[in-house]
């Protein structure tokens, strides 16, 4: 009996996003059709899901393609670790994730803490938006990128549109 609910073997993609000449290569695996149901996956974009991929844990999200297909990108950590590349394949097992689940690094915490209007506004924003900007703080390399990222966070959340949970812009 495995830990996980969902295993299946995927061939490493390259699919390209974006529109027009922007076009970013994302390495990705593609969803099997047989779990677009089980999945609910289109009552349900950017599935996150958390399991392994070939025996190395990964966080991750189903990610709508725009013509009915579904990718999860596969994190340049494991491709480096397994050496992985294009057209290998892989063991895919995963769970669904709590979908409003967001880690928070501590510089944010911190920030939570001893900002009122910050944070009042910070519980108003989606998971979504939420899962963005502890992203962008917590993939800073060093503690002045940290600090400099926090700093644009807290001007980006005081100052910007957001949708908030209720669907509503601020």
């Amino acid at each position: 009996m495995s830990y996980f609910t969902y295993e299946t073997e995927l061939v490493v993609e390259r699919h390209l996003v974006g529109k027009g000449i922007r076009k970013v290569p994302y390495t990705v695996v593609w969803l099997p059709e047989p779990l677009k149901d089980e999945l609910d996956i289109r009552n349900n974009p950017r599935l996150r899901v958390t399991g392994e991929i070939n025996d190395h844990p990964f966080n991750g999200a189903w990610q709508p393609a725009g013509d009915d297909r579904y990718y999860l990108m596969v994190p340049k950590s494991i491709q480096k670790e397994t050496g992985l590349s294009i057209g290998d394949m892989i063991v895919l097992r995963f769970n669904v994730a709590d979908q409003n689940e967001v880690e928070l690094p501590d510089a944010l915490i911190n920030l939570l803490d001893i900002d009122e209007e910050f944070k009042a506004i910070w519980l108003e924003l989606t998971p979504g938006k939420q899962r963005s900007f502890a992203y962008r703080v917590s993939s800073a390399k060093t503690e002045v990128t940290v600090q400099k990222r926090i700093a644009e966070v807290t001007k980006m959340v005081k100052e910007g549109l957001f949708y908030t949970k209720g669907g509503k812009i601020k």
